[in-house]
């Protein structure tokens, strides 16, 4: 690695799904298709090791004198974990990437790309097949706990930022646009909301948010992460600013739908501030016709639920539209509202539902003076009048988009 000293390395970390599956199983393909990396490539390699699992699947190892290549296969779920890093040449990584790429065809790809030992720190926040760089000041955490990759950064652009498995969840510049434009509208459409609870409480910054109205007796706040509850604390104390302190907040560490399965109590408005409903993940879950009616089922009488719901950018309209639909079949009415977030490059969609009529036409700086709601940087009149509008495209697209989500088919990804 004489190289390394001066120039960055790098390592691609990629995941595979929906690939050709022939290749997948028999050793024999994965190797022909390494012989064909090495070959054009020019790598050498120090050692190989390949190993058959039965009936299929396989396992290798390229040993290099430029580093390392490997890859693990799945044949039943039509998928494979791909690692490449190579020292010097960084064409060298790109053309086996690209190789693996062409003979394993895979239709849907997660891929992450490292540059090791560059002296300038990158994030690389992927997010859809697309991939953003912010440049780092400094990292302040990063940590696997036992349910996901928490890391936060010092960045030029967006001061902190928080990220869960690579995914920015929010900035410390702009946060308050998403987390006041996910609390503040369901409660000023409740006449008199008391008694809330927030399932995916991590960051604090819904609380913070719901405290402000001199309405609230109590918050109840689920997270199924101990550990992420405590980096919060410690690390985004700018997020929730105490309100995990506050008297009127309770915060139980557990899974929201087995709280919902449990719980006898009602709530006068339930929000889901949860992580995306990537492939493979417990969350998506969340996210089906039985998790809804299983809130439906917790509400009060004139309760409402609200949930993040997705970007609404015309071609990345899937998720959000399967959302809305399968709302829709739990509850008689349902609303898409919207916001521009920077950190997140999109217009990000929010949704409201509840049984009873769902009035947007409210005076909202009235009610935010009654309620004595203070120190608020984004919401008023004009950005809630505006959040309920939309384009042309969506009203198009939303008939043509998206599913209603079930236990049995839950969201499989894509968006």
């Amino acid at each position: 690695m004489k190289n390394a000293k001066n120039k960055s390395q790098l390592h691609i970390i990629a995941d595979f799904y929906d690939c050709s599956k022939k290749p997948l199983k028999k050793k024999e393909s994965i190797e022909t298709i390494f012989k064909n990396i090495l070959k054009n490539a020019k790598l050498n390699v120090i050692h190989s090791k390949f190993y058959q699992f039965n009936p299929f699947g396989v396992t290798g190892f390229l040993l290099l004198k430029e580093s390392h290549i490997s890859i693990h296969t799945w044949p039943e779920n039509n998928s494979a974990a791909i690692d490449i890093f190579t020292c010097g040449n960084r064409k060298n990584a790109r053309l086996a990437y690209k190789i693996l790429v062409e003979k394993l065809k895979p239709k849907r790809i997660e891929k992450k790309e490292i540059n090791r030992f560059d002296k300038i720190s990158w994030f690389e926040d992927i997010y859809d097949k697309e991939k953003s760089l912010i440049q780092i000041k400094k990292k302040i955490f990063e940590k696997q706990t036992k349910f996901q990759k928490i890391q936060i950064f010092d960045t030029y652009k967006y001061k902190k930022i928080f990220a869960i498995d690579g995914e920015i969840q929010s900035a410390q510049t702009d946060e308050f646009i998403y987390h006041e434009s996910l609390v503040h509208p369901a409660l000023l459409i409740h006449p008199n909301p008391a008694n809330i609870l927030i399932i995916g409480a991590g960051e604090g910054a819904s609380g913070r948010e719901i405290l402000k109205h001199n309405t609230i007796k109590k918050i109840t706040g689920i997270d199924i992460d101990k550990e992420l509850i405590t980096i919060v604390k410690k690390y985004l104390k700018e997020w929730h600013q105490g309100a995990f302190d506050n008297k009127k907040y309770k915060l139980i560490i557990e899974d929201g739908r087995k709280f919902l399965e449990k719980t006898n109590e009602k709530f006068d408005i339930i929000i889901c501030d949860l992580t995306d409903p990537v492939y493979n993940s417990p969350v998506r879950y969340l996210y089906t016709k039985e998790f809804y009616k299983l809130v439906k089922k917790a509400l009060n009488k004139n309760g409402i639920f609200v949930t993040q719901a997705q970007t609404i950018d015309p071609n990345k309209l899937k998720l959000h539209c399967s959302i809305s639909k399968t709302l829709k079949s739990v509850f008689k009415n349902v609303k898409s509202y919207n916001v521009h977030v920077e950190s997140f490059k999109a217009l990000w969609g929010f949704l409201i539902a509840s049984d009873n009529n769902i009035n947007i036409d409210i005076d909202v700086d009235d009610i935010l003076k009654k309620r004595n709601v203070k120190n608020l940087k984004h919401y008023n009149q004009e950005t809630h009048n505006r959040m309920f509008l939309f384009p042309k495209y969506f009203k198009t697209k939303y008939k043509k988009n998206g599913r209603i989500l079930t236990d049995k088919k839950p969201y499989s990804g894509g968006f």
